[in-house]
């Protein structure tokens, strides 16, 4: 499936943050929410599988990103979100939920779920 964002950006608005556009595209995972790690501050809440989360306006720093049921009882996947690390100030980037949370052993080449960032390339003029 292909999902479009139509009010996707290139830019963070505030030139200090990261925006981040989160994209649930695991269609065997559950409702999750994310939730930042050291603080255990809930990120997006409640979402679903094809759902955008709409754009999180984050401070420059390196973050651990966990997902988790829709009521807090389960982590299923914990990522390293290295924002300060890789220079994102001022830029607006998408992350992607894909692959299958529980892929089926008959099938070897099942795609094993991963969190994906993307980042514009800017033009060169």
């Amino acid at each position: 499936t292909l999902s479009l964002f139509s009010g996707a950006r290139e830019e963070a608005i505030t030139g200090s943050n990261v925006d981040v556009l989160v994209l649930h595209g695991s269609t065997d995972a559950p409702i999750v929410d994310v939730v930042e790690d050291n603080l255990g501050l809930t990120l997006v809440d409640n979402l679903s599988y094809s759902q955008f989360a709409g754009y999180l306006s984050l401070d420059l720093a390196n973050y651990t990103i966990n997902l988790t049921s829709d009521d807090g009882t389960a982590t299923y996947l914990s990522y390293n979100a290295p924002l300060a690390a890789l220079n994102l100030q001022g830029q607006a980037i998408t992350v992607v939920a894909s692959g299958f949370l529980a892929p089926r052993r008959r099938h070897s080449r099942t795609l094993v779920f991963h969190v994906t960032a993307f980042e514009r390339i800017p033009n060169e003029d």
